[in-house]
């Protein structure tokens, strides 16, 4: 694209810095280097931990359950993220040097976008699930399976659809007048992502402060002897590992849709701050490792603490 085209823009790209210097550029590469390094690292965990998750479920062919079938579809979408999109990461907002085609951009950012629209509405579903469940509300419910099946297909068909405007608007922009020559795949449609993500985040917060107090009650002395010693313990580690998992997708998200919002403010009411204090190499660094984290630490979460009931069919009655 034209350079002009990407002054226009560069108020609401990812990773288009505020204000150029020219004369003294910050030497960044040494910071580059670690982000590189740690996006590989990252990557790659990714990669083994979501093929276990897929492998256990497959091998023990333990997805009778609405909760695994809900714990093995989120892998997939990671390990499909973790292939499509996050090797991705380090030529496009590392080195600024996007060597796809136009057709991948688009590519790129549609499973982008799918996943993180996608994933919290699993994670909401199967939060909303298990309040519903462990509280014995959803005893009364007619057709369980069907519905189960309808709230999953909307949230698929959801995220099919509402991925497709910030793909429209994606597409490779250079600029060679600044300190770093840049060739991005950008969208210019952050908006959706962002509104997403707080809409999302606000809900899950609110399922593990939830979850986290069920966690107290269920640590009472007095209810030791309501509850058959196997399936407290059960109850006990699924609601620590929903609560981890939801509290981690809020952290992963939070400093790079932080920085966009403030991006906002700065481009409509020219906002300074906090804009220009979290527009640099440092914050981008924490904030894109953090994202690219998220396919991760899910699976690390649920390796961690519910691997025992991966291999057993007792969640089978959930």
């Amino acid at each position: 694209m034209s350079r002009s085209y990407y002054d226009d823009y560069s108020a609401s790209s990812p990773t288009a810095a505020a204000d150029y210097d020219e004369d003294e550029p910050e030497d960044d590469s040494g910071k580059r280097k670690v982000w590189e390094i740690l996006s590989w690292i990252v990557l790659a965990l990714t990669l083994i931990l979501n093929i276990v998750v897929i492998g256990v479920l497959a091998v023990r062919r333990n997805v009778i359950s609405v909760i695994n079938k809900a714990i093995l579809t989120l892998a997939v979408v990671d390990l499909i993220y973790g292939i499509f999109v996050s090797p991705f990461f380090v030529e496009n907002y590392v080195h600024f040097n996007w060597e796809q085609s136009h057709g991948y951009c688009k590519f790129f950012m549609y499973i982008f976008s799918f996943h993180d629209l996608f994933v919290p509405l699993v994670l909401i579903l199967i939060s909303t699930y298990t309040s519903l469940k462990f509280s014995g509300a959803s005893a009364a419910f007619n057709f369980k399976k069907s519905l189960y099946i309808a709230l999953f297909a909307v949230a698929l068909l959801f995220s099919v659809f509402i991925a497709i405007p910030a793909t429209s608007s994606a597409a490779i922009f250079q600029d060679d007048t600044g300190p770093v020559f840049k060739k991005e795949c950008i969208s210019t449609n952050n908006y959706i992502m962002i509104l997403a993500y707080c809409f999302s985040s606000s809900i899950l917060f609110c399922f593990t402060f939830t979850f986290l107090f069920s966690l107290c009650i269920l640590g009472s002395p007095l209810l030791k002897g309501a509850f058959d010693i196997e399936e407290h313990t059960q109850r006990w580690r699924f609601l620590l590992t929903l609560s981890l998992v939801n509290g981690l997708y809020i952290v992963t998200g939070f400093l790079l849709n932080f920085k966009e919002i403030s991006r906002i403010f700065y481009t409509c009411c020219e906002f300074e701050e906090p804009f220009f204090s979290v527009d640099t190499v440092t914050y981008d660094v924490w904030s894109f490792l953090l994202l690219i984290s998220e396919p991760l630490l899910r699976p690390l979460a649920i390796l961690g603490f519910y691997f025992r009931y991966l291999l057993t069919d007792m969640m089978a009655a959930y």
